[in-house]
């Protein structure tokens, strides 16, 4: 075994060698994670066959999850083995073969985590809500840095943030004051790291703040988005609640935490605050346009701070727009009047933030934009070179996302469809036509488990949507395969972030 183990990771090693992408690899390091791998899904498999093996559902979600984890691993090295490029590391899912584990003791800390969750999980659904909610909360972000620190430890925690060339602390040293920076934000953009070339300011300044809080340190500034990110648990409860019951609201925040995208990016990618801003939003539009004049205010303040964080932003205005009429649809005309200034209020709001950001700083969100564009046009070949690419990236949208968002999902999903289109809630359809209008838009090349984090919650809604009706043995082997999943992809593949 031993023997088997060192040739193949010095195969492994000779295909890095290579293709120079993975050089810093050490045998050791691959043999170990390889080890680690073997030994959790082994224990993986004995954890099924003593709990869930009988019942039919539960062995057929972990036959699919494994199966299309078999071919993923296979398939996806085979191709590193024989092409590497732009679409190749991007096919069918955007991740590096790179098996490691430094240490037992990281690999093993997610998976007592995951281990105390489920043990009592029972009992914190009996917690009062807010109780309940920041107890998920806790478990969220903790869960999400211990399975970010599988491979290297801290350092494999701060890996995204350390890419200074590329990344958005790469900007944290030119700001002397936040007034200046924004002033010079359009001229400062040759200067800034490379990805923040084609997007505005928020995601810099949202770092800015957290040094400021908590001293500058890389892992302080990982712990504090991954916390923050976290408090997605409350805008997502309660919009849900507004359309299910509260069990199955609860339920759904839950299957929600332990969706692998979710937990593989809340802790490194800045595309995880775009998420919680989003869902903000949407829940602030969805419930504050029918109830209350303060939540419409919310909503236009959190639309405005996702378009200050990324111009992707701007993609999501037909569901907006979708929230609005459906808010006017079939209703009194004195309630009507009332909903239309709720509407109205949200977008004053919207615009007023940019007027007075551009009053105080002169940012300009317009010649940003403008100046975004251009760069981002040269950086990136467009989708519309030719009918081949414009489907091969939207083939790669749509794999990049749903490998991510995990087989147990996709199981449910593909094996319940009809059933949730005709009777889930309207917000899963509204799911599945911003899935095909984002992959048709021609803007994505992949990379979608990160870039579309804010579309989980539609799926995690499909899933629980299906298990709220299930028994409970059959959510935890939902759970129990979601998790295993996340854990052996995280450890036999870089995922970059």
């Amino acid at each position: 075994m031993i023997f088997l183990y060192s040739r193949l990771a010095t195969i492994i090693a000779g295909f890095s060698t290579t293709h120079g992408i993975l050089d810093f690899e050490r045998i050791n390091l691959i043999i170990q994670g390889l080890l680690f791998v073997t030994i959790f899904g082994l224990a993986c498999g004995y954890y099924f066959y003593t709990y869930h093996w009988s019942n039919l559902e539960a062995r057929r979600i972990f036959y699919f999850t494994f199966g299309m984890l078999g071919l993923l691993v296979i398939g996806k090295y085979a191709l590193f083995h024989f092409r590497v490029g732009y679409i190749a590391d991007r096919l069918p899912f955007y991740a590096l073969p790179s098996p490691k584990a430094q240490n037992f003791l990281w690999f093993i800390f997610p998976i007592l985590v995951f281990t105390l969750f489920m043990v009592v999980r029972e009992r914190l659904e009996r917690l009062a809500l807010h109780t309940f909610l920041a107890a998920l909360a806790a478990f969220s972000s903790i869960f999400t840095l211990a399975v970010a620190g599988m491979r290297q430890g801290v350092a494999s925690i701060i890996d995204p943030f350390t890419r200074t060339y590329w990344e958005y602390t790469g900007n944290l040293h030119l700001i002397t004051n936040l007034k200046d920076f924004l002033h010079n934000y359009v001229s400062l953009l040759p200067q800034l790291a490379a990805h923040t070339s084609t997007h505005p300011p928020g995601y810099t300044v949202i770092l800015y703040i957290f040094q400021e809080l908590f001293t500058g340190n890389l892992l302080a500034l990982t712990i504090a988005l991954a916390v923050t990110v976290s408090a997605i648990v409350w805008p997502l409860f309660y919009l849900w609640r507004s359309l299910l019951d509260e069990v199955r609201a609860r339920q759904l925040v839950e299957t929600f935490i332990f969706i692998p995208s979710v937990v593989l990016f809340t802790a490194t990618s800045m595309d995880a605050f775009f998420m919680l801003v989003v869902w903000l939003a949407i829940a602030a539009c969805y419930v504050g346009w029918r109830q209350s004049n303060w939540l419409s205010l919310v909503a236009g303040l959190m639309a405005a701070v996702g378009l200050f964080s990324n111009f992707l932003f701007l993609l999501l205005g037909p569901l907006f727009i979708f929230l609005a009429i459906q808010s006017l649809w079939r209703i009194p005309a004195t309630e009507r009047n009332k909903r239309l200034s709720r509407v109205g209020l949200s977008a004053v709001v919207m615009l007023l933030f940019f007027v007075l950001l551009h009053a105080w700083s002169g940012y300009s969100l317009w010649q940003n934009f403008v100046a975004a564009k251009a760069a981002n046009n040269i950086a990136v070949q467009s989708n519309f070179v030719s009918v081949v690419h414009f489907f091969l990236y939207a083939f790669i949208t749509l794999s990049d996302f749903f490998i991510y968002l995990g087989p147990p999902l996709a199981y449910l999903i593909v094996r319940h469809g009809r059933k949730l289109w005709s009777q889930g809630p309207g917000f899963i359809k509204l799911g599945a036509v911003m899935t095909a209008y984002l992959s048709l838009v021609g803007v994505f090349q992949g990379e979608t488990g990160r870039l579309w984090l804010f579309m989980t919650p539609f799926y995690a809604l499909a899933g629980t949507s299906l298990l709220g009706e299930a028994d409970k043995k059959i959510r935890s082997a939902f759970l129990a395969c979601s998790f295993a999943y996340l854990i052996i992809i995280e450890t036999l593949f870089y995922t970059y972030w």
